[in-house]
């Protein structure tokens, strides 16, 4: 069984009115928030829940603007859940609630950081409106826990006080809180056996995480480390608590609360690569430099002088079982883009290069499957031409089918679909599915699916379905040890006559082409004679680089897009008709498919 580490919430749009504003510090500004919407509500034809935070660490999301009106950069309520739509003028960030209760909600704000948030909390007064979304989830801590480690910045105060408040856990805590002033401190109520340590740190060292937590002396037994803060200096820690002491994902919760901007990112270098849109005239440059970020990455010239600090060019050289004539042709690529430094024939990471290393993300748009997506972009002319995928064409071929035998790349599909857990309420809620007594599920979401059908309490009997390497990945990921698991799709022993009530295909098609998905489809009839389609028509708005993932979509199905009438279309071709479309937010939706006769694939 699954160790849960998130439980996910209803997505509601609230309304608030300042009601007070102190000073915590010099540093800190509390706003108190209160309003009838921190109740229960009706709103898009249904009441929503009341606002609830039961984890320490919760966030919510402040919806703000650059100057625009606020009604056009809000979300749209769902029944269940939200939607962003496109919003030039929308800003938004993350708090953690301090204090919940009696009606209000208090957020505190660090005014030593620039930016929407605390700028509009330094002018906030009573009867100041705020809206927000949140939370969408709460971590789930271990039962059981011998010891707890709390590593944070300032802005990670909120969290590690409301955590000793609550004390979710009777373990003992051992804090390391650095502040850039010693007025920037709060009281704390600990408790004995705990241990805490101020750091004053005003020059925000990047180093200084990864030195703690190294020096840091472990107590016996099992136990669970919580770091929130810098993102670029938490992503060594990240790596050493998983690599060099081995502790397990369930075991870990290290969250980037703000990024610094460092002078080689200021100047450019790898943020073109991971960030930015090119200049017109800089784009072959930056094509050669993604080429040669992957080709260090894959040596591994990177991940050698992380863990060395410097290194001879030569030594360099003979570690990476590459000729130095050739090495120093890369390595002043690495340089130009601000990665790696020269100095006396020594070569060393800079700050960017560092982080690049510890960042599995980062590191998963030069190698890994976000890397290999871009490669099938060199195929893009003949894929706009003929509608042959990238992928299939750069790799010989299709995602699906070499999903269907490598357990690693379907488990980046899996990875990919773990947003649906915030997104389900509607498809829980469904009569459809919340009367059923019995649901089979398919694809990379199936086990978001199956987790959120027990969390809000759905009782039917629960299939997962797939090849044998997606049930593999899945199976983990499943926290109800009574769901089972059959075969491929259409082929699984259900009730009654070998049929389930209703079927869930959950983003099945988001990584099939056409032809392939209307193959599934079709045997998808011989499983269930209703069928819910979850998928995303579009990509998510909120984020910054829509039009970029039309392109990528393209590449991996080779359609841009399929819009709920093209999605509807391939079901009509496999024998199914649409009865109707179920909004589920944040740009998923959920078709309803009915048999529509005999001919089942």
């Amino acid at each position: 069984m699954a160790a849960r580490t998130l439980v996910t919430h209803p997505l509601v749009l609230r309304r608030v009115e300042v009601a007070r504003t102190e000073r915590i510090n010099a540093r800190t500004v509390r706003v108190t928030l209160t309003g009838e919407q921190l109740g229960a509500f009706p709103a898009a034809g249904r009441e929503q829940p009341a606002f609830a935070s039961p984890a320490f660490d919760d966030h919510v999301k402040l919806v703000l603007t650059d100057g625009g009106r606020i009604e056009d950069a809000l979300p749209v309520q769902l029944p269940h859940g939200i939607e962003w739509p496109r919003a030039e003028h929308r800003l938004y960030r993350d708090y953690t609630p301090r204090r919940v209760g009696d009606g209000t909600l208090a957020l505190d704000f660090v005014l030593g950081h620039d930016g929407p948030a605390a700028d509009w909390a330094q002018r906030a007064r009573a009867g100041d409106e705020l809206w927000f979304v949140g939370p969408k989830s709460s971590t789930v801590l271990p039962k059981e826990l011998d010891w707890i480690v709390l590593l944070g910045d300032e802005t990670a105060l909120p969290a590690v006080a409301r955590f000793l408040e609550e004390r979710p856990t009777l373990a003992p805590a051992d804090l390391y809180l650095t502040v850039s002033h010693r007025e920037a401190r709060i009281d704390l109520p600990t408790r004995p056996g705990d241990r805490v340590r101020w750091i004053e740190d005003p020059e925000h060292d990047p180093a200084l995480p990864l030195r703690l937590v190294r020096a840091h002396p472990w107590r016996e037994g099992a136990g669970y480390v919580w770091g929130a803060g810098e993102s670029r200096a938490l992503l060594p820690v990240r790596r050493h608590l998983r690599n060099e002491l081995g502790l397990t994902a369930d075991r870990i919760n290290i969250t980037g609360y703000w990024h610094a901007r460092s002078p080689e990112a200021a100047a450019d270098p790898a943020g073109g690569l991971v960030g930015r849109p090119p200049r017109t005239a800089d784009l072959p440059s930056d094509a050669l430099a993604w080429f040669a970020v992957r080709a260090a990455l894959r040596l591994p010239v990177l991940d050698t002088l992380a863990g060395a600090g410097a290194l001879d060019v030569e030594a360099l050289s003979v570690r990476v079982r590459v000729p130095r004539d050739r090495l120093e042709a890369l390595l002043r690529v690495l340089v130009r883009h601000g990665l790696v430094e020269l100095t006396d024939d020594t070569a060393a990471l800079t700050a960017t290069g560092e982080a690049l290393a510890h960042d599995e993300h980062a590191r998963e748009r030069f190698d890994g499957f976000d890397g290999q997506l871009l490669l099938s972009l060199a195929s893009l002319d003949e894929t706009l031409r003929s509608g042959t995928p990238g992928w299939a064409l750069s790799h010989g071929r299709t995602v699906h089918e070499a999903a269907a035998e490598d357990t690693e790349l379907y488990g980046e599909l899996v990875e990919r679909a773990e947003s649906l857990a915030f997104v389900l309420d509607a498809l829980a809620a469904d009569p459809v599915v919340a009367g059923a007594a019995s649901v089979v599920l398919h694809g990379p979401g199936a086990a978001a699916v199956a987790n959120t059908l027990r969390d809000r309490g759905v009782r039917a009997a629960l299939t997962v379905t797939g090849s044998a390497e997606a049930r593999r990945t899945l199976r983990p990921l499943v926290s109800d040890e009574r769901v089972a698991f059959g075969g491929e799709f259409g082929e699984e022993t259900g009730e009654p006559s070998g049929r389930f009530e209703v079927a869930v295909a959950a983003l099945s098609l988001a990584h099939r082409t056409d032809d392939e998905a209307r193959r599934l489809l079709a045997r998808a009839r011989r499983a269930a004679g209703t069928l819910l389609l979850v998928e995303s028509p579009r990509p998510d708005e909120l984020g910054p680089a829509a039009a970029d993932q039309r392109l990528l979509r393209m590449a991996l199905t080779g359609v841009p897009s399929r819009s709920p009438e093209a999605v509807a279309e391939l079901a009509t071709a496999a024998g199914w008709r649409l009865a109707r479309t179920l909004p589920l937010g944040w740009g998923y939706a959920a078709l309803v498919l009915t048999d529509d006769g005999p001919g089942r694939g």
